[in-house]
């Protein structure tokens, strides 16, 4: 959310959707790049999500904590935040975010 914030502020249009909705609603906004989070770039999901909006030809960015997981592999450019990598049990959501570029 305030990597949404924070590019409305300098103008550009963002939003964010759950990866739940993509896959099972097929929600895919109009749209130039879709960033996709999953700290262990495995979040059944996610992935699908990004092979829905890779579908759409739509440029996919993935950011995790995990190198070589699903998500590093079907991105088409991601960002691997090893060192931030923490041990949970549950996780409350994934989500999309999607901005438009102009």
């Amino acid at each position: 959310m305030i990597i949404t914030k924070m590019l409305k502020k300098y103008g550009y249009y963002s939003n964010i959707i759950s990866g739940g909705e993509v896959i099972v609603f097929d929600t895919i906004p109009e749209t130039d790049i879709a960033i996709f989070l999953s700290r262990t770039g495995e979040s059944t999901e996610t992935v699908k999500a990004v092979d829905n909006f890779k579908k759409r030809n739509i440029k996919t960015i993935g950011i995790t904590c995990t190198p070589d997981s699903s998500l590093t592999k079907i991105c088409d450019e991601t960002f691997v935040f090893d060192f931030a990598n923490e041990e949970s049990v549950v996780m409350t959501g994934s989500f999309v975010l999607y901005s438009i570029f102009f």
